[in-house]
């Protein structure tokens, strides 16, 4: 929580490309924790006046109509994350600002002209990736698993359709020690006489992440549990609250509120979900079946000639200079996998098929439609931004050893996080004032961590690994420089809570031993700092002047 992700240039310059067109229609991450309802992604549209002016620059400017058209092209679990902060519109009306006055500069350079041949190469690759989209949506359309197909397959897999007993329950949980399951003792009884609700005081009094939902854990099966906790649940009848509980985790007040007895499930549950997967083994043997068909009208040789790999109907396709170069630009897993046992045969292979594949798309697929003009001024203006991060980040003799001197200790510690999303400003400042008098009188930080913490991590006690101050949030990082040994750094406020962090152990490292990586912090934040002064310098050359009231 408290380490910073890294800044990718790719993922800063998607976001300042908002006019991205997304040319294969992919949907967004299904694992994404955010439930996106129509209604929250509504309200993010600017309700103002249409016609207002958000920015103004020399012969130009940027409306709210206009901006707000943008903005929905933003994929909805990002637009969410972006916009959630209250500075995020008027970051996004930055970026989308410079997006476009970077533009004026790529002419004035004809950066077009100096990049031909990479456009070529990416709309080739939008082409294909267009005509190969649509042929799978089409078939995902028009292949489907029947219910014969899932009733068979249901009565042929009986042994993987097996339900185990399941159990809901809520609970509270307190560290270790006589006086907290006192406290659940005392707990138990107030909610019994209906002098307080379980979720409420599970929300009060729980150390455990679920006390945001009440407590509430869902179903779960015995062996999802620890054996206690499991043996204790399994035990109890629906609506009873158990006596505290002793696991290695604390004590633990338990209220049953379900139960599902083992057997088997009954087909129409599992329709759906059978069908889904049968639908999806019929598409993809119903797509390699078109892919092989396509390939079959190219008469496609691999009999070498001098430096020609391939062929395709008697015409060079793949060159040795062409493998190499793509072996050379693959992920290091990838360069691994077609090394082994020589497998080139196999990238050869995919290159030579793609090429064929590209004969038939562009026969089909309009190179200058307008979704395909769309993603290629996205791509020039993004291989822009990143050709002058790239050549304005290099680093200088001398730089390295510099960063060095300010950053050539490495950290353990532990920490408290106090999270926004679960406590108001107000009970924030309360709860870091309880638990620094408390730390004061000399109690355990982490028997802290497990009473108040957010974010305790997977061992309860908050503890962060080795760290460099360059990993941590800034305003952390500042405290460390004059940190000891066993000191803690005091609440500091963060922008999604407050934290505070006791230093377990410092260790001075050599150069040689953190040289890699304080190279690949140093690049990544002189890349950040290129990027930023690309941004002031369009801003300022242009003389933006932006109105955020009207946003």
């Amino acid at each position: 929580m408290l380490k910073k992700l890294a800044v990718v240039l790719v993922i800063t310059i998607s976001m300042l490309s908002l006019v991205a067109c997304d040319a294969t229609k992919k949907s967004a991450d299904a694992s994404t924790p955010n439930k996106i309802t129509k209604k929250g992604v509504d309200t993010m549209k600017t309700e103002k006046d249409p016609n207002a002016v958000l920015a103004e620059y020399k012969d130009g400017k940027v409306t709210v109509a206009e901006f707000d058209k943008e903005i929905e092209k933003i994929p909805p679990m990002y637009r969410v994350r972006l916009l959630k902060d209250p500075e995020g519109k008027k970051k996004l009306l930055e970026r989308y600002v410079n997006f476009k006055l970077a533009g004026r500069r790529i002419d004035k350079e004809n950066y077009r002209d100096k990049i031909k041949d990479r456009i070529e190469k990416t709309r080739e690759s939008l082409i294909l990736e267009r005509f190969m989209g649509e042929k799978r949506q089409e078939i995902n359309q028009s292949t489907k698993a029947s219910d014969e197909d899932c009733k068979k397959y249901f009565d042929d897999n009986q042994d993987k359709f097996k339900q185990e007993a399941e159990v809901k329950a809520s609970h509270i949980l307190l560290p270790e020690g006589e006086e907290n399951r006192k406290k659940l003792v005392d707990l138990k009884k107030k909610i019994e006489s209906g002098e307080v609700k379980f979720e409420d005081a599970a929300k009060q009094y729980s150390t455990c992440p679920s006390k945001a939902r009440g407590g509430d854990l869902g179903f779960f099966t015995k062996d999802r549990m620890v054996k206690p906790f499991a043996d204790a649940a399994f035990a109890m009848k629906e609506g009873e609250i158990s006596d505290p509980v002793k696991t290695r985790f604390g004590w633990h007040l338990i209220y049953l509120t379900g139960k599902k007895a083992a057997g088997s499930k009954n087909f129409d549950s599992v329709k759906e979900d059978i069908r889904k997967n049968l639908s999806s083994e019929k598409q993809g043997d119903a797509f390699n079946e078109w892919k092989d068909g396509i390939l079959k009208k190219y008469n496609i040789s691999y009999e070498k000639s001098g430096d020609v790999l391939s062929t395709i109907n008697g015409k060079p396709a793949v060159r040795q200079e062409q493998l190499d170069n793509e072996m050379k630009n693959l992920p290091d897993y990838m360069k691994d996998f077609y090394k082994k046992d020589n497998n080139s045969q196999k990238l050869l292979a995919s290159m030579t098929e793609k090429d064929a594949l590209l004969m038939e798309a562009k026969k089909v697929i309009k190179p200058d439609s307008d979704e395909i003009k769309d993603s290629i001024d996205q791509f020039i203006h993004n291989a822009y931004i990143e050709d002058y991060v790239n050549k304005n980040s290099t680093l200088k003799d001398g730089e390295l050893k510099a960063y060095y001197q300010d950053n050539n200790r490495v950290f353990e510690g532990n920490y408290i996080f106090l999270a926004i999303q679960n406590h108001p400003m107000d009970q924030i400042e309360k709860l870091k004032k309880e638990i620094m008098e408390r730390l004061n009188k000399g109690e355990s930080f982490e028997a802290l961590v497990k009473e108040y913490s957010d974010d305790p991590g997977k061992d309860g006690t908050g503890y962060l690994g080795e760290f460099m101050r360059s990993d941590i949030f800034p305003e952390i990082a500042e405290k460390l420089k004059t940190i000891k040994e066993g000191g803690t750094t005091g609440f500091v406020n963060l922008p999604n809570g407050a934290a505070l962090l006791k230093v377990k152990s410092i260790t001075k490292k050599s150069f040689e031993e953190i040289k890699d990586r304080l190279q690949a912090k140093l690049e990544q934040k002189k890349k950040a700092d290129a990027f930023e002064a690309l941004m002031k310098d369009l801003s300022s050359t242009y003389d933006v002047k932006y109105h955020y009231d009207k946003l």
